[in-house]
């Protein structure tokens, strides 16, 4: 996990200008963290300003947290627990927006 949070340290990505993609994406790691999860690295604006937002990874999500539920459009990446691979599975395969 370590040496995965270090290399996307060293991105960066914009959001393609769009103010409400940058809100979307700051509501749904701050819901994250506000339930439970931890930031590994990122969670937050990138320091050039618009609408960067620091590549980041989420590690303790859980199935009530709005990054597990809806899609973030941002770089952000939400790590579960290995051990709930099945429903995992059980979610993906019944969630509307997986085709």
């Amino acid at each position: 996990m370590r040496q995965c949070a270090d290399t996307v340290k060293k991105m960066s990505l914009e959001l393609g200008g769009d103010a409400a993609g940058l809100a979307k994406v700051e509501e749904h790691v701050q819901d994250a963290v506000d339930k439970g999860a931890e930031v590994a690295t990122g969670g937050a604006c990138h320091a050039l300003g618009g609408t960067f937002y620091k590549p980041t990874v989420l590690t303790g999500v859980t199935a009530d947290m709005m990054i597990a539920n809806e899609e973030t459009f941002g770089p952000v990446s939400a790590v579960r627990d290995p051990a709930t691979v099945s429903k995992i599975t059980w979610k993906l395969n019944t969630c509307a927006w997986v085709v």
